[in-house]
């Protein structure tokens, strides 16, 4: 007799493990996907990884309310932290700054893999460290459900990573394989008398700080140029400032005549912060090289402390650099589809030419423009100099002098006595003379 109760007793608590696990089954199934789409970002751990605030909210659907309370009781926390996770994932992708996912097109592509974006393994996978107790907790509904706070750290490369297997965003690959990395310049901001190149050599502050961009841009695999042949590239800035009669602007110049796509120049500042400490802040501005257009500009600020400068300053970069580089990605790609560009110079050579012949010969080089690009852009044009930006098809002009040679072969069948020759040519800029 006392083996039957056993068996049965065996069997009833089988059961009724079964059926927790069903219903905890079915209570999943019929849980939304997200709820609190909340987060903060606290600060950026790495060129990689990023620590979150996030909001969790479980509510439960149980029919009666002693039944809710119970369940918000046992599974409430759980689930609520489950749901602070897919929080943090979301507002990476969508919001902040500078989203991974902010195209309409991208938006639609997300939509149509959402649900099993978000399931258990994927989220846990991108979401690398949660602190053991969330370090806040209010019960909502007269304890029908429950919301927290809690702070984990996230690895937001290998999201993108997962949102381009997933074809949400452009395959970081396919764009270096059709565009290449952008060349980037790093050089800090000048003012006053003192050029950039005088401020790397002797300012340590800079010189570090120079040395963290150029880490945080290598480890994300962008080519960088720090122009530690300081003698040849001042000599570069006085080349360029008699072949174009500009405002003097020595980064500018400098980027332009090195061929960097893109250039960043950078300004650290220090602060005295509570109780004898000292904080800094670094701004970060990044800036087409062909038109000299701000992409981004971001300021980064280290925690107060005393001494350990350097430390600081890596912080503060840390903060800044993740969102500048996002919006360079995001131009990159905008690239890709308008088509590779370059800065087109053209002078006039003759000054024998009457009015009329000049004005002819300036209708058939904009007619050669117009023709070999997808678009083109004035930026200066007088009666006998020609500054445009063009955007041409990456695969037929991979080069600029791909880009010269059909100039120069396009304004040859329209005009007989007249010809464009090269006067100064690098990766984003063509100077051209036609005699």
């Amino acid at each position: 007799m006392l083996k039957k109760y056993i068996c049965l007793l065996i069997l009833c608590c089988m059961f009724i493990g079964t059926e927790a696990v069903d219903a905890k089954k079915r209570k999943e199934k019929s849980r939304p996907v997200i709820v609190s789409r909340e987060a903060t970002i606290i600060e950026s751990v790495s060129s990689s990884e990023v620590y979150v605030e996030a909001v969790g909210i479980y509510n439960s659907t149980e029919k009666r309310r002693r039944r809710r309370k119970k369940d918000v009781k046992i599974y409430g926390k759980g689930y609520a932290i489950e749901d602070a996770k897919r929080a943090a994932v979301h507002y990476l992708i969508f919001n902040g700054t500078d989203p991974l996912v902010s195209r309409p097109d991208e938006i639609e592509r997300f939509n149509a893999i959402q649900e099993s974006f978000f399931k258990d393994e994927t989220v846990n996978e991108i979401v690398v460290y949660v602190e053991p107790t969330p370090h806040k907790i209010v019960s909502l509904d007269n304890g029908e459900g429950i919301k927290v706070y809690i702070n984990m750290k996230l690895n937001l490369s290998y999201l993108r990573q997962v949102l381009e297997e997933n074809l949400v965003v452009f395959s970081r690959e396919e764009l270096v394989e059709e565009l290449g990395y952008p060349q980037i310049m790093v050089i800090p901001r000048s003012s006053g008398s003192q050029s950039p190149v005088d401020i790397l050599k002797t300012d340590k502050t800079a010189q570090h700080a120079a040395g963290v961009i150029e880490s945080f841009l290598t480890s994300k695999q962008y080519d960088v140029v720090i122009p530690d042949q300081l003698q040849a590239v001042t000599e570069l800035a006085q080349s360029i400032k008699t072949i174009k009669g500009l405002k003097k602007d020595d980064v500018y110049e400098l980027a332009l005549q090195i061929g960097s796509d893109i250039y960043l120049d950078y300004t650290v500042n220090e602060a005295d912060s509570a109780y004898d400490t000292e904080q800094i802040s670094v701004t970060v501005r990044a800036y087409e090289t062909t038109t000299a257009k701000l992409l981004a500009s971001e300021t980064g600020y280290s925690k107060p402390r005393v001494g350990e400068k350097f430390v600081s300053i890596e912080e503060a970069l840390l903060g800044s650099l993740r969102n500048v580089t996002q919006r360079i990605i995001k131009y990159w790609e905008d690239d890709l589809y308008k088509g590779a560009q370059y800065k087109v110079i053209a002078h006039i050579k003759n000054d024998d030419l009457s009015e009329d012949k000049r004005e002819d010969v300036m209708d058939d080089y904009l007619d050669t423009i117009e023709d070999i690009s997808l678009h083109s852009r004035e930026n200066v044009s007088t009666d006998i100099t020609f500054d445009y930006i063009v955007w041409c098809d990456h695969e037929e002009f991979g080069s600029s002098r791909h880009l010269y040679k059909a100039i120069q072969k396009e304004f040859g069948k329209k005009q007989r006595k007249l010809e464009v020759r090269l006067t100064n040519r690098n990766r984003k800029l063509l100077l051209l003379e036609i005699r």
